[in-house]
């Protein structure tokens, strides 16, 4: 390899190709001065240009579609979440609020003689609000 380089380097034939070093402006002058290659008479027909172009152009807009799906997909699954966050909150405070409510109805009870102990155990709150299947 390093022998062709030479041979393009220190020849005054046109080969096509063009020695690039570190600074692309500063001619090369050795071989190790070399960075990379580069074509002096690209050739590409009309229809490889085209071909090129729209091979181009759709990878990046399946790449920016995937990039919108997976980020629709990211505020569905957070919409979802919220959602249930708001449900289970709803559902605890409906449950404090039966609770409340057996309580003072409770009290209420006992306030007018018709119970005989002033408060109420945990469990028989828990029996008479949540049904046996759901316990």
């Amino acid at each position: 390899m390093d022998d062709s380089l030479l041979t393009v380097l220190q020849s005054r034939k046109d080969f096509g190709i063009r020695l690039v070093g570190e600074d692309v402006n500063a001619p090369v002058t050795a071989v190790e001065e070399i960075h990379c290659l580069e074509s002096t008479h690209p050739y590409m027909s009309l229809w490889c240009r085209l071909q090129r172009a729209v091979v181009i152009v759709v990878s990046r807009l399946f790449i920016f579609m995937l990039a919108l799906l997976v980020l629709w997909g990211v505020l569905v699954l957070l919409r979802y979440r919220w959602k249930k966050l708001e449900e289970e909150d709803q559902a605890m405070y409906e449950l404090v609020r039966k609770i409340i409510g057996a309580v003072r109805d409770h009290y209420k009870d006992w306030d007018q003689g018709l119970e005989p102990i002033p408060y109420v155990p945990i469990p028989h709150i828990r029996d008479t609000l949540i049904p046996p299947q759901n316990r």
